[in-house]
């Protein structure tokens, strides 16, 4: 199972090894921290942790009112086959 890969795959001293995707808007915040400030949520608010294992299907507004589904920047890239340094050509990274 390819979710599993986490930081382990990149090295702990990868910046990205907890970052995620608002996939609307392909945009990676390096922490679920950040991505939780981005949509007005607590720090500590599990709720984007929740979409990205899939226990929820989406959680915050983009700023065309649609409901933001999340992943795991590292599910991401094994999902589609991408290197991070390829994924810097189609994703935002904050």
């Amino acid at each position: 199972n390819h979710h599993h890969l986490c930081s382990d795959q990149y090295g702990a001293k990868n910046p990205f090894a907890k970052a995620v995707i608002n996939l609307n808007e392909n945009i990676v915040y390096t922490t679920i921290r950040e991505a939780n400030k981005s949509i007005g949520k607590n720090y500590y608010n599990s709720d984007i942790s929740s979409v990205c294992r899939g226990r929820k299907k989406h959680t915050g507004k983009d700023k065309n009112g649609n409901k933001i589904k999340w992943q795991y920047l590292n599910d991401y890239l094994a999902d589609n086959n991408l290197s991070l340094e390829k994924s810097k050509d189609i994703l935002t990274f904050i």
